[in-house]
């Protein structure tokens, strides 16, 4: 495996990219595949980001959506999430709004977007005019550049 987006070029096994990727679930992963590096999801390497509970295990899990999606300026990524569903339980959204992803509705949300992301469409919209549809095809394309996987936003 390797990450795109960690310094150098290093090559990791499963077990250590997901333990490096523990605080980075947005990062963009390349698994060999015996004649080229192709795209893999650290969703589909069974990464699992806890939200709700400040870098400890929570005892009890509330899954989030299935087809999760998070929003970032490298991509949109599909994300395992867990929100906290202990004793001092607040809701998803604002589990969420605490690790900077804005979720795209109040109610059981299924999209967020990080603050990088939104900041960098306010900027590229203020300085040369890009739309949102535009912006969203430009992640799209940072994605599957080929338009045959590309992740549907909910």
């Amino acid at each position: 495996f390797h990450c795109e987006d960690c310094f150098g070029f290093e090559s990791l096994c499963q077990s250590y990219c997901l333990a490096a990727h523990k605080h980075h679930p947005l990062h963009n992963i390349k698994k060999w595949n015996g004649k080229f590096f192709e795209h893999v999801m650290l969703k589909q390497l069974c990464l699992v980001v806890q939200v709700g509970h400040d870098d400890m295990l929570c005892y009890c899990p509330e899954h989030g959506h299935t087809n999760f999606l998070v929003i970032d300026i490298n991509g949109i990524h599909p994300v395992s999430i867990n929100f906290c569903g202990c004793e001092q339980w607040i809701s998803h959204c604002q589990q969420l709004l605490r690790c900077a992803w804005y979720p795209s509705t109040v109610h059981n949300p299924r999209t967020a977007c990080t603050r990088r992301v939104l900041d960098h469409f306010l900027q590229l919209t203020w300085s040369s005019k890009v739309s949102a549809y535009e912006y969203y095809h430009m992640l799209k394309c940072l994605m599957d550049n080929t338009g045959i996987n590309i992740p549907k936003v909910c």
